[in-house]
């Protein structure tokens, strides 16, 4: 959710015509989006079982590569959007989609966030039957 967050502010800032600022934050939010997926794919790789009363294991890697999906296509659209602010190309007059690059980022995030809680911890902890 943090990564959620950043392109949040990422985008307010850009909307506020801090443009560098804007790239920094949005570079922050790929660097917190390697790093998720990273910790996905180490612990849902085979050296993690899930525990008992979770979603079953062929669930889990479904989810999880539907997820990854969306997150490399967010990710690259979140980089050409950070690269076209960088070119110049991308101004607060003209956005060029920055907003909604930024707003798929932010559900992308709080999508698996939920999903991670409510399929994974949640039965785990025997806080849902």
């Amino acid at each position: 959710l943090l990564s959620a967050g950043a392109a949040w502010y990422a985008s307010n800032l850009f909307r506020a015509g801090r443009i560098w600022a804007s790239v920094g934050v949005g570079a922050l939010v790929l660097a917190l989006g390697a790093g998720s997926i990273w910790f996905v794919i180490t612990q849902w790789s085979g050296d993690t079982l899930f525990p008992p009363g979770s979603v079953s294991v062929g669930w889990g890697y479904a989810i999880t590569r539907a997820w990854v999906l969306q997150f490399f296509i967010g990710f690259a659209l979140l980089a050409i959007a950070i690269v076209l602010a960088i070119a110049g190309l991308a101004t607060r007059e003209r956005p060029l989609g920055f907003y909604l690059v930024a707003l798929n980022w932010l559900i992308v995030a709080a999508v698996w966030a939920l999903t991670y809680l409510l399929l994974y911890v949640a039965p785990a902890q025997g806080l849902v039957a």
